[in-house]
């Protein structure tokens, strides 16, 4: 009995001495932090769903105004928050190359979010960041803005339609769930190749996009098991995605990539970018070829053109697909539901906006291109000033 009341409290002791050492980490290097809770970090409330990670980002923020840097923890992983706009530029542009690489919070057995760019590191991400790296310029884009103006006039034939059902001049929706409708059919036609009409029912793809991006209390649970027993995680196999969902999203794009090169079939999208990639046809651009770059696009950095020897399998290039679902699922509707609430706020802004957008209509003769939409400076400052507010809080561990 002895023996084990002294086990008991060697094993306690060693505990709370170890989350005091962890704990401890941030202070050592003078950098404040809020009070934690031992395991959860600052996570606590955040992992019961009582408060969102951006709050608790902005509230650790707001609590030390005057410091530079800032502390979290991410369980029992600090996390470094930078205010400092100089420094901000340091990390993100000048010592880029000293600050590639993401912490995983999955891993091989998840191939749909582990062998995507964002979670891929060193050498293996600085080849893939290469190779998808002209995806994203605006030559690329430009080649995609008829198939985003093709769903965008489904989306207004469908909202007509709607208004006419209503028996009136208005109808009521939900802009969250419209525009995430939207930007569902936007990422099927530009990254997969698919026309899935969701705004007139649940098809398949959105059905299987929404599994993939909706986080609910379980698939939390498991990212922090993860990160805090990877290895026991990695033996018990450990999934975020289901099975099904990843297996559909695999077949789509193996299925179109295969009837693409067997039906001789060029559409220039997402999936022929990934078609280039696997026969190693992907090229660079020239410097100074595309003079207007813009809004949310990217000019290819000398690290994004060093050559590798990767040979990229078709789990790596599924990935890349999914990873513009990923990423663009939510951000895009939520972004877009916002612009439309504020518009709808200010009707000066919105008139304003309705008339730019009027008038390069008309020049066009009812056809909005790449270079018309690059044009409209009001645009242009509407959503960026927006994205100001909207903009995603990036922590350095």
């Amino acid at each position: 009995m002895l023996l084990l009341l002294t086990w008991v409290v060697v094993i306690i002791t060693a505990v709370v001495l170890y989350l005091r050492q962890t704990y401890s980490y941030l202070r050592r290097d003078g950098i404040n932090h809020l009070p934690t809770v031992p395991f959860f970090g600052n996570l606590f409330w955040v992992m019961f769903q009582k408060e969102h990670f951006v709050d608790l980002i902005a509230k650790v923020t707001n609590a030390f105004p005057d410091d530079k840097i800032v502390g979290n923890y991410d369980m029992m992983t600090p996390i470094l928050i930078i205010r400092d706009l100089e420094m901000l530029k340091r990390v993100t542009v000048k010592d880029f190359e000293h600050f590639i690489d993401r912490r995983s919070f999955t891993s091989e057995l998840d191939p749909m979010f582990g062998r995507g760019l964002l979670l891929l590191h060193g050498d293996e991400w600085k080849a893939m960041r290469s190779t998808m790296s002209p995806a994203f310029t605006s030559s690329k884009i430009r080649l995609m803005v008829p198939f985003m103006e093709e769903v965008c006039l489904d989306m207004i034939k469908v909202l007509k339609q709607r208004i006419k059902d209503s028996g009136t001049s208005y109808y009521d929706m939900e802009c969250k769930e419209v525009m995430t409708r939207y930007a569902n059919d936007v990422i099927a036609s530009c990254a997969f190749g698919l026309k899935v009409e969701s705004l007139t029912a649940d098809s398949e793809f959105y059905v299987n996009s929404k599994a993939i991006t909706k986080f609910t209390f379980w698939r939390f649970m498991k990212v922090m098991f993860y990160r805090l027993f990877p290895s026991v995680a990695g033996m018990m196999q450990l999934s975020l995605v289901p099975k099904e969902t990843t297996d559909y999203f695999t077949n789509v794009v193996l299925g179109t990539m295969k009837n693409r090169e067997q039906n001789k079939i060029v559409r220039n999208d997402m999936i022929n970018i990934l078609m280039e990639v696997k026969k190693g046809q992907l090229t660079h651009e020239k410097e100074g070829k595309d003079a207007d770059a813009g809004f949310a696009t990217v000019e290819e950095s000398h690290i994004g053109k060093k050559p590798h020897n990767y040979e990229w399998t078709d789990t790596d290039l599924v990935a890349q697909a999914a990873l513009f679902l990923f990423a663009g699922f939510d951000t895009i509707s939520t972004a877009m539901s916002f612009i439309l609430y504020e518009l709808a706020l200010n009707q000066d802004v919105q008139e304003r906006l309705v008339r730019e957008i009027r008038e390069y209509d008309a020049k066009n003769n009812g056809k909005l291109d790449y270079n018309s939409i690059q044009n409209m400076t009001y645009l242009d400052m509407v959503v960026s000033g927006k994205m100001v507010f909207l903009i995603r809080v990036h922590s350095f561990t």
